[in-house]
């Protein structure tokens, strides 16, 4: 089994690749959240696989919670795949202190986190998803071979960036800069995208409750570019990862 967790659809993609690939079934962390759903037993000899973005050189809180939950066996096989911008931090790192993993890897992604620095241009967009189907197809390789691996780039000061800086911005993390503009249409596309139910769109336009995580679905998946984070969101392009992304 594979579980994922995705806001902007980089995640995604990459376990429904690997799913593909190794002819294993892939299930939505967020989806699980929303139904009220706990993750089956992982037993001996199976394959427990999570994919996740990480977020500020971390796994998302989604994810953290999502591990604790599970019951896995000493003798299956754990791996496990952090999507990233350039490098995933420390987020295999302290993941690996709530579940036992086997192989971990980062896979670079598109850039998706529009309010610090904006989406790739096409042509890195399509270098990068080049990129990630080739290690895609080595990560498959060493999962089917159940091959012991430590293949994620934790890039430069991660201590620093993970056990500093991160738990400060995650701790000030909220909703207030969001807004949206009367080119909103109300399609609720938002509140569907949003993996922490944190829209509801109430009288043709979105609420936010509070509980964001900061993935950017809401910006990113918006038909209309309607929705905004204070001044720096405005004139940005955005970005989306299709299950059939064709480069």
């Amino acid at each position: 089994m594979i579980y994922y967790f995705s806001g902007t659809g980089n995640s995604k993609w990459v376990a429904k690749q690997i799913g593909k690939e190794i002819s294993d079934k892939v299930v939505s962390i967020s989806e699980m959240n929303k139904n009220g759903e706990m993750p089956n037993e992982v037993k001996e000899g199976e394959i427990l696989g999570i994919v996740f973005p990480s977020h500020i050189s971390l796994a998302p809180k989604p994810v953290m919670e999502f591990v604790k939950r599970i019951k896995v066996d000493k003798n299956a096989f754990v791996f496990v795949v952090s999507t990233c911008g350039d490098s995933s931090g420390y987020a295999v790192k302290v993941l690996q202190k709530h579940i036992n993993i086997d192989s971990g890897y980062s896979v670079i992604m598109p850039n998706n986190h529009i309010t610090m620095i904006g989406s790739d241009s096409n042509e890195v967009i399509r270098n990068k998803i080049k990129n990630a189907k080739i290690k895609i197809s080595s990560i498959c390789e060493d999962i089917k071979n159940r091959k012991k691996e430590l293949q994620y780039d934790e890039g430069i000061v991660s201590m620093l960036k993970s056990y500093v800086i991160a738990p400060i911005v995650l701790s000030k993390l909220n909703d207030k800069k969001f807004y949206v503009e009367d080119s909103c249409i109300g399609c609720k596309l938002c509140e569907r995208a949003c993996p922490v139910q944190n829209i509801e769109v109430a009288k043709g336009y979105p609420i936010w409750k509070n509980n964001c995580i900061h993935c950017m679905a809401c910006i990113q998946h918006c038909p209309k570019k309607a929705i905004q984070y204070g001044k720096s969101t405005k004139n940005r392009k955005r970005f989306v990862m299709k299950d059939n992304f064709d480069i």
